[in-house]
């Protein structure tokens, strides 16, 4: 992180051997470096996913990987230790994920951060996909950029939080008929509950001068969302433009893409909560040439059944190191409102049943796993640095945490739950 650890509190965080035996027993790490660098396990990464088994960590080296991977119904931790890039390395025929995690058994969990994905013009599909998971799947620190399609794409899944991953869908495509279709960059729907902290989601926008559509031009939403409960907490919503970026003028017909779109829903209708988010349409033509905004108004809902809520001031905020550090110093802060109390919790597991609802937020982690790590109170700006020290007895270590902070009226309200990885 940029704030530094002189002259901030600290505190250790050494966690017993009886605490730490709730982790996954006998749990293998296995490394991947696409150059097959000593000390590697496989070159690939689908290669260890194959040879994985629940609770395994999976350790991504630096390096450029041009394969598809696919997650089915293995619960893992798939973590890139900085610099780690997965890419579709020839175009496909049909439609098909670059990265996708399906089937899932409840009670498992699997774990993605620290990685980019991309897929390329003329290679269709989504570039993570997420689907049939009846267990947590939680991601954080993701770059995702595809063109062909939406670059989330989460259906029918019980439980996903998304912390601090970008979304980027980049161009519209177009039908065997010439008409444009937009994507968004994130699509959500049949979900139980997704809840999305921070992070950014941009939809398309259309397609180049040399692919002319026969119809205007609409630029994608940032998020759609049909049949799900979806939480977005401080996270940029931003509608793709109608026209294309080699367009250097407004266009007659174009319109540009709703930072939230909501659909009519088949079964129910579900709440989507907005929280501390900032929701920008897409105008109709070049975003910086100065073209208006269409739709006028960033949400758009296209059903009055669907109930979309807000809620008002910034949420709190627990910011760790976005890196694997090795067992030793880091730091981390907490940013909320002047003057409120507030305790960590930290845990090696998050699987415990539903989240605990509060008045603001929800709290991911299991309390019979979880201790109270530090406690205090954030000082006049509403802000608390901490520098710490962790004692682990080899690892890898997934230390889970959230925070919980009380105002002086009583109003108990949650930080977004982050993940460190100790090694």
């Amino acid at each position: 992180m940029s704030t530094s650890l002189r002259g901030a509190p600290r505190v250790c965080l050494a966690l017993g051997a009886a605490y730490l035996a709730a982790g996954p027993a006998l749990a293998q790490t296995w490394i991947v470096d696409a150059a097959g660098a000593p000390g590697s396990h496989f070159r690939t990464i689908q290669a260890a996913v194959d040879a994985a088994a629940d609770g395994d960590t999976i350790l991504l080296r630096s390096g450029s990987y041009g394969e598809a991977v696919s997650i089915d119904g293995k619960a893992l931790h798939v973590v890139g230790l900085g610099g780690c890039f997965v890419f579709a390395s020839t175009s496909r025929p049909t439609p098909a994920p670059l990265f996708e995690v399906k089937n899932l058994p409840a009670g498992r969990e699997v774990h993605l951060r620290g990685f980019d994905l991309a897929r390329l013009s003329g290679q269709p599909g989504d570039a993570l996909h997420l689907r049939g998971n009846a267990g947590r799947v939680w991601c954080e620190e993701l770059f995702l950029d595809t063109y062909d399609g939406p670059a989330l794409h989460i259906e029918d899944c019980a439980e996903v939080l998304l912390s601090d991953v970008f979304a980027q869908a980049n161009l519209a495509t177009l039908d065997v008929a010439g008409r444009a279709i937009p994507a968004a960059g994130m699509v959500i729907e049949r979900c139980a509950h997704v809840s999305v902290f921070g992070g950014q989601a941009r939809g398309s926008h259309g397609p180049p001068l040399f692919r002319t559509p026969t119809q205007p031009i609409a630029g994608g939403a940032g998020v759609a969302v049909r049949d799900a409960r979806v939480s977005l907490v401080g996270i940029t919503l931003e509608g793709g433009t109608g026209g294309s970026f080699e367009v250097s003028g407004c266009l007659l017909g174009a319109r540009g893409g709703s930072a939230l779109l909501v659909a009519p829903p088949t079964t129910s209708a579900r709440e989507v909560l907005v929280h501390g988010a900032s929701l920008r349409a897409g105008s109709s033509g070049f975003r910086d040439r100065g073209c208006a905004p269409d739709p006028g108004n960033a949400p758009e809902i296209d059903d009055p059944s669907a109930a979309v809520r807000s809620l008002s001031g910034a949420p709190a905020r627990l910011e760790w190191p976005t890196l694997p550090y090795p067992s030793g110093n880091f730091e981390f802060q907490i940013v909320g409102a002047p003057q409120e109390l507030f305790l960590g919790l930290l845990s090696l597991e998050t699987q415990d049943g539903a989240p605990m609802p509060g008045i603001e937020g929800e709290l991911f982690l299991p309390l019979a796993a979880s201790i109270v790590g530090f406690a205090g109170r954030l000082d006049a700006a509403g802000f608390h640095q901490r520098g710490a020290g962790f004692v682990s007895p080899g690892g890898p270590v997934h230390l889970h945490a959230q925070v919980v902070l009380l105002d002086a009226r009583g109003t108990l309200r949650f930080t977004g739950p982050g993940t460190l990885l100790l090694r």
